[in-house]
């Protein structure tokens, strides 16, 4: 045939346009390719056929070529098989692949920078949230059917000026007598005899009960870096958890108040929690987080926990004390 047919001619033109409407591997493309071989050696068959194509359709819009159904799959089917003549993977497949390990990497970069993102506190609060107590080392129950419970209890002090009493199976500061100066308040608790490890993860469990709410009288969980004295009842370098006026707030050892309250002017029960490591506590009342954070405790003093009550001659005892304390335990994992 490469004797008879024209190139220019309409045969061979018609030859052209089944050719690239059919796609590669068909009669048709074989044919026209092997036409074209014989006068361009050096040229791929891709290459052939679009130059002919553009020859034919150039100033003759009545021939121009248009692929036919499948043409642009068979294209790609023939790349891949002259891509890839040893049986390898697919070029698409590869692309597939190479997509999809991109996507991966920028999830495993992106999951990377969060956890960086992530500050040793926060992570040492995540820590020490997951932690698990349950071996009570001491404790102190204010519950008592006489209605009386010796004071101090096996393992605390008492301290301060104001007295302690059992009353209604809980702890209460006594009244003052009206002699005394009520302008100020005093103060009077339970701090824990032994000091405990700075290294120690410790719980600190109280359950309390409160009466109305009212600004007469302070209640305080505390833990200090510095044994609690008559000399130093009042302060202490200490991390504190406060009610007043239906209000628990907490202050750091440096003696600032946390920016967070909370209001429990409605409950009558209301569990306190303190977990500390040497350097970060987190508090908890009634199973709300009001602070977690350093709680600013020297990293190497032992540590003290105690109860205090703070409260001023003349404060009007009918009204009913602020808070009382049913029990308090400590706890080590």
């Amino acid at each position: 045939m490469a004797e008879t047919t024209d190139l220019q001619s309409e045969q061979f033109m018609t030859l052209l346009t089944d050719a690239l409407r059919s796609g590669p591997g068909s009669p048709e493309w074989h044919q026209a390719v092997k036409l074209l071989r014989e006068s361009e050696q050096n040229i791929d068959d891709y290459t052939l056929l679009y130059a002919a194509r553009e020859r034919l359709e150039s100033g003759k819009d009545y021939r121009g070529v248009r692929a036919g159904a499948g043409f642009t799959r068979k294209v790609l089917a023939g790349i891949e098989e002259q891509g890839n003549p040893s049986g390898g993977m697919p070029t698409a497949n590869l692309i597939a692949l190479i997509a999809a390990g991109a996507i991966l990497a920028v999830v495993v970069t992106i999951g990377f920078f969060l956890f960086k993102g992530s500050s040793p506190q926060q992570q040492a609060i995540e820590d020490l949230s997951l932690k698990i107590f349950g071996n009570k080392f001491l404790a102190a129950n204010f519950a008592s059917p006489t209605g009386t419970v010796p004071l101090p209890p096996e393992g605390w002090t008492t301290f301060g000026e104001l007295p302690l009493i059992s009353k209604s199976n809980e702890l209460r500061p006594a009244t003052l007598p009206a002699t005394a100066d009520a302008t100020s308040y005093k103060f009077g608790g339970l701090i824990s005899s032994a000091d405990i490890p700075a290294d120690r993860l410790l719980e600190v469990d109280v359950t309390a009960h409160a009466m109305k709410s009212t600004d007469d009288g302070i209640a305080e969980i505390l833990v200090s870096d510095e044994p609690i004295t008559p000399a130093n009842g009042a302060g202490g370098h200490a991390v504190v958890w406060q009610f007043k006026g239906g209000e628990a707030r907490v202050f750091l050892a440096d003696g600032h108040a946390v920016p967070r309250g909370e209001k429990f002017a409605n409950l009558r029960e209301i569990p306190v929690k303190l977990i500390l490591n040497r350097d970060t506590v987190i508090v908890e009342t009634a199973g709300q987080r009001l602070y977690a954070g350093p709680h600013l405790l020297s990293p190497e003093k032992p540590r003290y926990v105690g109860i205090r009550f703070r409260r001023r001659a003349g404060d009007a005892t009918d009204k009913g004390d602020p808070l009382g304390i049913t029990s308090i335990t400590l706890q080590k994992p």
